[in-house]
């Protein structure tokens, strides 16, 4: 819910600048988009995030743990440094509609879940 929020204040009042930047043409939009922003980061700490962990040291035998927790972590890691080389591409590309792919990934976690 937060990224669909950020994807569609930042649709309606972010504007892109002449330099480049960018720049929020309402203060109400800066405050719900930061706000969404930690809002998203607060839930992920204690829901999605640590329980890819407890998961993955539980999950398989303990013949195979070893091996498979750090195969399990590489394709964290992995997953996370795309994620974090082509946010700032799709930023410049699609701007704040970004989020929007962010938050279909999400539901599609939610259902799977």
């Amino acid at each position: 819910v937060a990224c669909i929020v950020m994807g569609a204040l930042g649709d309606a009042y972010v504007v892109p600048q002449a330099d480049g930047s960018w720049m929020c043409s309402n203060s109400f939009a800066s405050v719900g988009i930061t706000t969404m922003v930690f809002l998203f980061v607060m839930n992920f700490a204690y829901g999605w995030g640590p329980i890819v962990w407890v998961y993955n040291s539980e999950i398989f035998p303990l013949k195979y743990r070893s091996w498979c927790v750090a195969t399990t972590t590489c394709a964290n890691w992995v997953g996370n440094f795309v994620i974090a080389q082509f946010t700032p591409v799709l930023l410049g590309t699609l701007g704040f509609s970004t989020f929007f792919i962010f938050s279909a990934f999400t539901a599609a976690a939610l259902l799977l879940a």
